[in-house]
């Protein structure tokens, strides 16, 4: 017996959850909500896109150098999705959040 979706994903959710979709992290459910939202939003496909696009270009990169920049730029991410940026006094007035 397949489960049941009972709701969809916001646009929100899919940026928090593209992560776990692409490293095939997600229950059946989660990845069934996942694409059906993604197949009825252009915006949010193409946003899984260039993530994808770009989590498969530092996949091939050398470990050491992959690994290090995977993990600043996973600790970037983080922080922007989470509305904290690095100290940047020259932007004080422009702090950009993910809505």
């Amino acid at each position: 017996m397949m489960p049941i979706i009972t709701a969809g994903y916001s646009c929100r959710e899919i940026v928090e959850a593209s992560s776990a979709f692409l490293d095939g992290e997600m229950t059946w459910s989660e990845w069934a909500r996942f694409r059906i939202h993604i197949m009825t939003c252009p915006p949010c496909a193409e946003y899984v896109r260039q993530l994808g696009l770009t989590v498969d270009s530092l996949r091939s990169l050398p470990n050491e150098e992959g690994q290090q920049l995977r993990s600043n730029l996973m600790e970037l991410f983080d922080d922007w999705s989470s509305g904290r940026l690095p100290d940047d006094e020259d932007n004080e007035d422009e702090t950009p959040s993910p809505e």
